[in-house]
């Protein structure tokens, strides 16, 4: 399951409203996928959130030990992305 910055940054944040369901996703999937920019996104908020990097050391453990695998992009990816950007861009 390719797993975004919302659904990590809520299974991490106890006061989020949907920490419960997040946090019980992530325990029930075998495979989780990260993509790469899900990282950096991921460290801002759990570093605004929590005033440390414990919390995103951990996720890079993690990662480290197999429980996520960070999907990197292509070049050919960009152009998709560009599409998307200008579509919802504001």
């Amino acid at each position: 399951m390719i797993i975004d910055t919302g659904v990590l940054y809520a299974a991490m944040a106890p006061r989020d409203h949907n920490h419960a369901v997040c946090a019980k996703l992530l325990r029930a999937t075998r495979e989780l996928l990260l993509p790469a920019p899900v990282l950096v996104e991921l460290d801002y908020f759990v570093s605004q959130l929590t005033g440390s990097s414990r919390a995103f050391d951990e996720v890079l453990r993690r990662i480290e030990n197999g429980v996520f695998t960070v999907l990197d992009l292509a070049a050919e990816d960009y152009s998709r992305i560009r599409d998307i950007c200008t579509q919802y861009g504001d």
